[in-house]
């Protein structure tokens, strides 16, 4: 036992037996881990489609996950907003539409790499924002900042239609007026 007090107190560790600090530590962090991947938040996925200088709007996704903080913007470009119930601005940044693809190939014979940027015409992209519950609308703005898309995000609320009662309170007057008439033939008989 006074061995083993004045091992701790030579390695300067207060634990007993084969634990230590980073075991501890490692224990700890697999332990928080979990419990940091359930805070994830949820993003809105905008799917677009440009051709030829026309945004067009695809389709739209919430999904669990991180958006970007979009710190670094192009200077100028297209401007999506996201706006909430009472059109107040709740998040904004500047985008480029990626039409610019690098594309490389090698040639076995020469053993040399030959490519450049091709400039598309018609590609798909994807916008990504966190996710508000109280959102409204999804405003893209051209350079000149005039509007060129919205997409609304309400839902439509689909109004199931109520049962016309008055056909069958119609069925039902035929029915009666049946067993009138069935039951005066049959007193006449």
């Amino acid at each position: 036992m006074k061995a083993a007090l004045r091992t701790q107190r030579k390695t300067g560790n207060m634990l007993p037996g084969p634990f230590s600090f980073s075991a501890l530590l490692v224990l700890a962090v697999f332990f928080a881990s979990p419990a940091l991947a359930v805070n994830s938040s949820s993003v809105l996925l905008i799917n677009l489609h440009y051709d030829r200088g026309e945004i067009t709007y695809k389709d739209k996704l919430v999904k669990c996950g991180y958006a970007p903080d979009y710190r670094i913007q192009p200077g100028e470009g297209y401007v999506a907003e996201l706006r909430g119930q009472k059109d107040e601005l709740l998040y904004s940044f500047t985008f480029e539409v990626p039409t610019k693809v690098v594309a490389e190939i090698s040639d076995p014979l020469f053993k040399k790499i030959s490519g450049g940027i091709i400039t598309l015409n018609t590609t798909d992209f994807v916008l990504q924002f966190p996710h508000f519950s109280d959102a409204k609308e999804v405003v893209v703005l051209n350079p000149r900042k005039f509007k060129v898309m919205g997409v609304s995000l309400q839902e439509e609320q689909f109004v199931p239609q109520r049962p016309a009662w008055w056909w069958l309170l119609l069925l039902l007057l035929l029915v009666i007026a049946a067993c009138l008439v069935y039951r005066h033939l049959k007193k006449e008989e």
